[in-house]
């Protein structure tokens, strides 16, 4: 949508949508409780304004309402033995306070350094820092399921791009509650407005069943059967539906959306108490719940406890992800959606960072939150915005200067899809947002860098006055590496 929502002025777009409804994981589903309908949100649920600026510049820009988590965002995490909640003291938490304490100290450093932490996973760093394994297991892992909606590749993440999510914006805390905002009457709103300005142009409930690129366009074959020509085509699936939608994909295409990986997720929406604490007082609007003693934790279920998200629900409506089978009463579900939810490991902003290689290939563009540094709503709006600005579409946020510094450190430094000459030229850098892009993308390069001159010094050391020259070489050189492919050979090596 954000694609065709940058588009749609200069140039004729048709949207295929396999669903009846557009959106995705922004699902509204109404539910009716003693006669009275109210509008449930079981996707994309809240949204920050410091660290979601384009969806915040698009609810603006759209006039749609919002409105904050009272008191905010606050976690409940429950295993055998033992509990923590935002706010509340416990003798679990008396016990890890001082470690909680601890990273939360350390956090300034930690993103003050992105060449040191950047390379180094969250595992990696606790352990070589002597953080215990509660800590690991029963606080941060949780805590970054709530970001990052998966149990699989949470510890492996990068130890620079997590401590960046607990920075002065307090988009995450571990010992209160932050403030995060919901849409009022769920996400349908800005869906609907949204795509009011190209509506004639979606096609619902049509799928796309294959498409063929030749030296002159692009031929979709529709899951009706019909055949459509187009001069580009932007695929924002995800990574793995793409490739199989490619009758010829090329080498790059396939390892390179092949390998991104997701987890299967089955969402419940439903009115069982059960999935909560028996302690009612327990109960956080994200509560995380596993039968297991020690870590790391396969077992849990998650849940989303809807009045507090969303207070117009009323009563008591959950929405729980991964639920053991048998937990809930089937006569008390209102809705089941099946998913898959993007595993953000260690590999994934290094193989994000290498998309554009295939990026405007063949007349084929790629947009969703795999293509991002990083996973979740904002990279998938804004991902789409970033090929929309590629074709010739506009930039719709231009006069939001918060806006604007994030899409284009995206598009230029990590998408590579505008090029550093056609965007605007900024003023003086500021407090926020920060370039999250253009200080990966530095970092990477920096890394293959010292990589090369490591090797060209193995086989050829050169006296002090040559070191320009290598310098000048491993530049040269380090341009032309894949750091993914180099990585993907380390990782066969010692497997």
């Amino acid at each position: 949508m954000g694609a065709a929502y940058s588009l749609h002025r200069q140039h004729e777009v048709t949207l295929f949508e396999e669903s009846q409804a557009l959106g995705g994981h922004a699902h509204t589903v109404e539910v009716t409780r003693e006669g009275r309908t109210v509008p449930v949100d079981i996707g994309f649920l809240i949204y920050h304004p410091w660290v979601y600026p384009n969806l915040s510049a698009l609810f603006r820009k759209l006039g749609v309402e919002t409105q904050p988590l009272r008191p905010g965002l606050e976690l409940s995490i429950h295993f055998q033995g033992g509990h923590w909640r935002t706010g509340r003291d416990s003798a679990f938490w008396e016990s890890v306070r001082h470690e909680v304490d601890r990273f939360q100290l350390a956090v300034p450093e930690l993103v003050s350094n992105p060449k040191k932490y950047m390379p180094l996973t969250v595992e990696q760093y606790l352990d070589q820092e002597g953080y215990s394994e509660d800590f690991k297991h029963k606080v941060m892992a949780p805590l970054l399921s709530v970001l990052f909606v998966t149990r699989i590749g949470l510890l492996q993440m990068s130890m620079f791009m997590v401590a960046a999510t607990f920075g002065p914006v307090s988009g995450y805390s571990m010992d209160g509650p932050t403030p995060w905002r919901t849409v009022k009457q769920g996400s349908r709103e800005y869906v609907r407005r949204l795509s009011a300005s190209f509506a004639s142009s979606v096609r619902t409930g049509c799928g796309v069943r294959s498409i063929r690129r030749e030296r002159d366009g692009v031929t979709v074959t529709s899951a009706d059967g019909g055949v459509h020509r187009f001069d580009q085509v932007v695929l924002a699936t995800e990574a793995g539906t793409a490739l199989k939608l490619l009758e010829d994909p090329s080498s790059d295409e396939a390892v390179l959306l092949g390998e991104v990986e997701y987890e299967p997720a089955s969402i419940v929406l439903h009115t069982d108490p059960r999935v909560m604490p028996e302690d009612r007082s327990l109960w956080a609007a994200y509560t995380y719940v596993t039968p297991e003693a020690r870590g790391p934790f396969t077992r849990a279920h998650y849940n989303y406890y809807l009045p507090a998200l969303q207070d117009w629900v009323g009563e008591d409506l959950f929405a729980t992800c991964n639920p053991p089978e048998g937990l809930i009463d089937p006569a008390k579900v209102v809705k089941t959606m099946r998913w898959q939810h993007l595993v953000c490991d260690g590999m994934h902003p290094v193989r994000s960072a290498e998309l554009h290689r295939i990026q405007g290939k063949r007349r084929t563009y790629f947009c969703g939150e795999y293509v991002g540094f990083i996973s979740g709503h904002e990279m998938a709006f804004t991902s789409g915005l970033a090929v929309g600005r590629a074709l010739g579409g506009e930039f719709p946020f231009e006069d939001s200067e918060f806006a604007r510094r994030s899409f284009y450190d995206l598009a230029v430094h990590h998408m590579k899809v505008v090029k550093p000459e056609d965007a605007p030229v900024e003023g003086a850098p500021t407090w926020w947002p920060p370039p999250m892009a253009r200080v990966q993308s530095e970092v990477l390069r920096g890394l293959v860098e010292d990589e090369v001159r490591r090797r060209m010094r193995a086989v050829l050391p050169l006296p002090e006055v040559l070191r320009p020259l290598e310098q000048a070489v491993a530049g040269t050189v380090a341009g032309r590496v894949s750091l993914y492919d180099e990585l993907r050979k380390q990782k066969k090596q010692s497997t």
